[in-house]
C-alpha cells in the first residue's frame, strides 16, 4: 500500500506530506481548493505523461516521490527487468523541470515511463475522469472475469507456450530449408558457370602474353630485321669487326701470353652473337599475326577478367571456390524428415491446446452468466437502476496467451438504449461506480490493493449515497482507498479523513492537506451537511461516523 506521497512545487502546492493509512481515506475540501491536484501527482508516480505547466510558477522542477510497502509483484517484475530485488519498501520518485525535462526514478534508479507504467498497475487502482483506468482497458476483462470465477488458465497456459516454442522452431526450420535451398540455387549456378569457363592454372598470365605478342607483330619482325642487320648483315657486321679482333689479339699473344685469355673471351664472344643471331632470325621467322587467334584469345581474356571479378580476384581463387562449391552440392542437405515431424508435432500441440481453450471457454461462459447478475444487483444499490451489464465473447479462432476468449465489458444505462463497450461510458462517476461494483465482488481476490476513487458520489445522494458509502467501507476492508467526495455520508464512512484547503500567504496561493482528528471532523462534515457547525448537527454528525 501506500505509506507516504510527497508533493513538492506542483501546481498550487509547495510542500505536501500525506501519510495515508490502511483502510478508507477519506479526502474532502472545497472547490478548487486542490484535491484534483493530488490525483494528478498520483498519476505522475503511475507513469502518466508530464506537463510543464504542472510546475509551480516561479521554481525549478517539481518533484512527485511515494513510498510503498512490499509488493511481491513488482519485486519480481524488477528482477525480470533487470533492476535487482525490491528489499523491503519501493520509492517511486518522478521528477519535471520548468524547461520540461522528465526522470523518474525506482529505488533511486532511473527507468523509463514505460516501466514505471508497468510497476504503477501493479500498485494503485486510480479511477478519475480522465486518468488511468484499469477497468476501460478491454484486454484486462478476460482476467476479472477468470479472478470472479477462480478459473485455473496454468494448464491453457503450459500449452500455449509449449505449442509456440514447437511453432517458432517449425517456422524457423521452415526458413532455414529455403535458405538452404536458395544458396544451393545459387552455388548450382555459380558452379555452371565456372565449369562453362573453365579457367586453368595461369591461364590469364599466358593468353596476357600472346596478346601482347601478336600485337607486336610488326615491332618483332622490325627488331629481328635489325638484330639481322648488325650482327651480320651490315657493310662491317659485328661477327666481323669480332673476328678481327681475335686476329689482332692473337697477334699480341705471341708477345705477351696474358692476352690468351682475352682471346678465349673474344671466341665466346663470338660464338654468343652467332646464336643471339640466329636465335633471332627463328623467333622472327615463326611469328605470324593470326586475326582468328587473336579474337580468340581477347574474348577469353574477356570472359577470365569477368569470372575474376566474380568470384576471384585471381584465377586461383576462382579454381578454389568452384572446389569448395562442388563439395558442397555433392554434400546437399535436406530439412524434409525434421519439417514433417516438426509439423505432426506441432499439429499435435495445436490439438491439445484448442482442447484446453474450449474447456477455459466453457467455464468462463458459465461464469460470465453469475457475474453479470451480481454487477446487476450491485448496480441496483448503487444507484444504477436502469443499467445493465453484460460480458461479450467475441468471435475469435487466434490463439491468444489468455485463451481464444476475446472478452470485453459492455453497458447500457438507460431503459431503451443499446448495449456500448465500458470504455465508451461518458461519466465518469457511472464508471467508478461500475468498478466499485466489480472491486466489491472480486476485491479479495485482486493483485492491486490500493484503489482511488474520484467523483463516485457523482449525481446520487440519501439512501443509494449511504448505499455506496457502505460499500466503499467493505472494499476498504481488505484494500487501501482514497475516496474524494462531496458527501458527508460517504466522508462519514472512513476511517481515515484529509481535509485540503487553500490558502493565500505572502501574496502566494498555496494548497495544504491535513489529516483530521474527530472533532475537527466532526465540524469538517457539519460544514457539507449544510454549512453548519450548530451543536445539533455536530451531534448529527457524530451519529454518523464509524471510528472505532
Amino acid at each position: 500500500m501506500l505509506e507516504k506521497l510527497k508533493i513538492q512545487n506542483f501546481a498550487l502546492i509547495k510542500d505536501l506530506e500525506l501519510f495515508p493509512e490502511k483502510g478508507l481515506n477519506i479526502v474532502t475540501g472545497e472547490t478548487g481548493a486542490g484535491k484534483s491536484i493530488i490525483i494528478n501527482a498520483l498519476s505522475l508516480i503511475l507513469g502518466k505523461r508530464g506537463d510543464v505547466r504542472f510546475v509551480r510558477n516561479g521554481e525549478k522542477k517539481l518533484i512527485v516521490e511515494g513510498e510503498f510497502s512490499q509488493n511481491q509483484d513488482v519485486s519480481n517484475l524488477l528482477k525480470e527487468k533487470g533492476y535487482g530485488e525490491e528489499e523491503g519498501g519501493l520509492i517511486i520518485r518522478r521528477e519535471i523541470s520548468s524547461t520540461g525535462k522528465s526522470r523518474a526514478f525506482v529505488n533511486d534508479c532511473p527507468v523509463k515511463l514505460d516501466m514505471l507504467l508497468q510497476i504503477g498497475d501493479k500498485l494503485i487502482d486510480l479511477h478519475g475522469q480522465h486518468d488511468h483506468q484499469s477497468l476501460l482497458n478491454k484486454e484486462l476483462h478476460v482476467g476479472i472475469l477468470d479472478r470472479y470465477g477462480d478459473i485455473d488458465t496454468t494448464a491453457y497456459s503450459n500449452c500455449y507456450e509449449k505449442f509456440y516454442t514447437i511453432k517458432q522452431k517449425y517456422r524457423q526450420t521452415i526458413n532455414r530449408r529455403k535458405e538452404r535451398t536458395d544458396r544451393l540455387d545459387l552455388i548450382n549456378y555459380h558452379y555452371k558457370e565456372i565449369c562453362e569457363i573453365d579457367p586453368q592454372e595461369n591461364e590469364d598470365v599466358e593468353i596476357d602474353l600472346e596478346l601482347k605478342k601478336l600485337e607486336s607483330v610488326e615491332e618483332i619482325k622490325n627488331c629481328g630485321l635489325r638484330v639481322e642487320d648488325i650482327t651480320q648483315g651490315a657493310e662491317v657486321s659485328v661477327l666481323e669487326q669480332v673476328e678481327r679482333l681475335k686476329e689482332e689479339c692473337g697477334k699480341l699473344v705471341v708477345f705477351n701470353s696474358d692476352f690468351d685469355k682475352f682471346n678465349e673471351d673474344l671466341e665466346s664472344a663470338y660464338i654468343a652473337i652467332q646464336e643471339f643471331s640466329n636465335s633471332a632470325s627463328f623467333f622472327v621467322s615463326s611469328v605470324e599475326f593470326d586475326e582468328e587467334r587473336f579474337d580468340y584469345l581477347n574474348e577469353r581474356f574477356a570472359l577470365l577478367r569477368q569470372i575474376k571479378k566474380r568470384f576471384g580476384p585471381e584465377i586461383l581463387d576462382v579454381i578454389k571456390y568452384k572446389q569448395e562449391i562442388e563439395l558442397e552440392l555433392k554434400e546437399g542437405g535436406s530439412f524434409d524428415d525434421i519439417i514433417e515431424k516438426l509439423e505432426k508435432e506441432v499439429n499435435k500441440a495445436e490439438l491439445v491446446l484448442r482442447s484446453e481453450a474450449g474447456k477455459l471457454e466453457v467455464k468462463r461462459k458459465k461464469f460470465a452468466k453469475l457475474f453479470k447478475d451480481e454487477i446487476d444487483r450491485e448496480f441496483a444499490e448503487i444507484g444504477l437502476k436502469s443499467a445493465e451489464f453484460m460480458v461479450k465473447f467475441q468471435e475469435n479462432n487466434l490463439f491468444l496467451e489468455s485463451g481464444t476468449d476475446v472478452v470485453e465489458f459492455y453497458i447500457k444505462t438507460n431503459v431503451g438504449d443499446r448495449f456500448n463497450p465500458l470504455a465508451k461510458t461518458a461519466s465518469g462517476g457511472e464508471i467508478s461506480r461500475v468498478m466499485l461494483s466489480i472491486k466489491n465482488i472480486i476485491s479479495a481476490k485482486e493483485g492491486v490493493n490500493t484503489l482511488v476513487f474520484d467523483e463516485i458520489d457523482t449525481g446520487i445522494s440519501g439512501g443509494i449515497a449511504e448505499m455506496v458509502g457502505k460499500k466503499l467501507e467493505k472494499l476498504s476492508q481488505n484494500n487501501q482507498l482514497f475516496v474524494i467526495t462531496h458527501l458527508p455520508v460517504i466522508a462519514a464512512k472512513g476511517s481515515t479523513h484529509f481535509f485540503v484547503q487553500k490558502k493565500v500567504e505572502n501574496n502566494e496561493t498555496k494548497t495544504s492537506i491535513k489529516k483530521l482528528d474527530r472533532d475537527e471532523r466532526i465540524a469538517e462534515i457539519s460544514k457539507m451537511i449544510g454549512g453548519s457547525t450548530s451543536e445539533n448537527a455536530r451531534k448529527s454528525v457524530a451519529e454518523l461516523l464509524t471510528l472505532d
